[in-house]
């Protein structure tokens, strides 16, 4: 009887052991235990770039040119006390042009919201795609942590592709003391900036490398370029990187989000590890407007171009002579040599 019981209790221990060892372990929250570090500098490249097939490359910088550079560099750094801030080691603003040569007011219901485009297209021919004006910036987004090494790659490998993607939003839509004081804008709408995420496996090669484009199937925003279709107004580009819990695919039919915003879903239940807010863009002149007089004398100047040189003054924050010595290396300047070799790739 006695052997009977200790029999009876080892069993019942053997199977307490069992039950305790098959038990689920709690499901580790990505978002607290996270597999990247987190930046603490963040470098935003935006440079003047054309198409080879495509092949986002970018545009030669205009040699002489000061102010007006093809490529700008924002460098942002989280201060302590104060937040993210933007730092004088590069341009406190970005400085571009937009819209269509002759177009002054573009027809905007012919854009696209790109929540409506088939995101289940896996092919992409940039010069197909572009058009909604006739100059385009890539844009490169380069992130440090505290020592300053380079953590760029850590939110595009081991598997944090599928839970990281940045949004970019403009806000604070407003005309320039040149553009028109009745156009009524709206924030977050696509219709004034326009982001194409031109993301590629692997995370740092190129399509001229030989990688593989993945900016639609599995955008992240680590690369991209941009388009203004409408000129001559202000506006502050809203920067997030969404961290999801599980994965970023939780649109419609499994589909990412559109560049300009999250989804109500991943709004209430996923995090951010960036939210960067207040960067400065300034769409200051249409893209066909240049000088075609060969001077540096203010007063030798059509009206049209008079104009010209007081937007970019204007948008720079520099004088009228500084902004008319900067454009005039555009159509008279010594033109940059173009090699396929050289000079930034998306």
């Amino acid at each position: 009887m006695q052997k009977t019981i200790y029999t009876t209790l080892i069993s019942l221990l053997l199977l307490t052991l069992g039950l305790a060892a098959c038990k689920p372990s709690t499901p580790v929250d990505e978002v607290q235990n996270k597999n990247h570090d987190d930046p603490k500098k963040i470098e935003l490249i935006l440079f003047d770039c054309h198409f080879h097939g495509n092949k986002v490359h970018a545009t030669p910088e205009q040699k002489g040119v000061k102010y007006l550079t093809r490529e700008q560099v924002m460098i942002l750094e989280e201060v302590p006390g104060k937040g993210w801030q933007i730092s004088s080691k590069g341009v406190d603003r970005f400085i571009v042009q937009g819209g269509k040569e002759g177009v002054k007011s573009p027809d905007l219901s012919t854009i696209i919201d790109p929540a409506k485009r088939d995101w289940t297209d896996q092919t992409f021919i940039a010069e197909d795609q572009a058009g909604l004006a006739n100059r385009q910036y890539g844009l490169i987004i380069k992130m440090y942590d505290k020592e300053g090494k380079e953590i760029t790659g850590q939110f595009a490998t081991n598997g944090e592709d599928k839970r990281h993607q940045f949004f970019f939003t403009a806000r604070n839509i407003r005309p320039t003391k040149f553009g028109d004081p009745t156009m009524k804008f709206t924030d977050g709408d696509c219709q004034y900036m326009y982001y194409y995420y031109f993301d590629t496996n692997p995370w740092d090669k190129t399509l001229y490398d030989g990688a593989k484009y993945t900016g639609i199937s599995n955008p992240i925003g680590l690369k991209g370029f941009m388009e203004f279709p409408v000129t001559e107004i202000r506006f502050e580009l809203q920067l997030t990187l969404l961290h999801a819990r599980s994965s970023k695919f939780s649109g419609k039919d499994g589909r990412p989000s559109p560049f300009y915003g999250m989804t109500p879903k991943q709004r209430a239940t996923d995090v951010v590890d960036i939210n960067l807010k207040g960067i400065p863009f300034v769409v200051f002149a249409n893209a066909g407007e240049y000088l075609s007089t060969n001077t540096h004398d203010l007063s030798k100047l059509k009206p049209e171009e008079r104009l010209l040189v007081e937007k970019l003054s204007d948008a720079a924050c520099i004088t009228e002579q500084e902004a008319l010595d900067d454009l005039w290396y555009f159509p008279f300047g010594e033109t940059p040599e173009h090699s396929l070799s050289e000079g930034r790739y998306l």
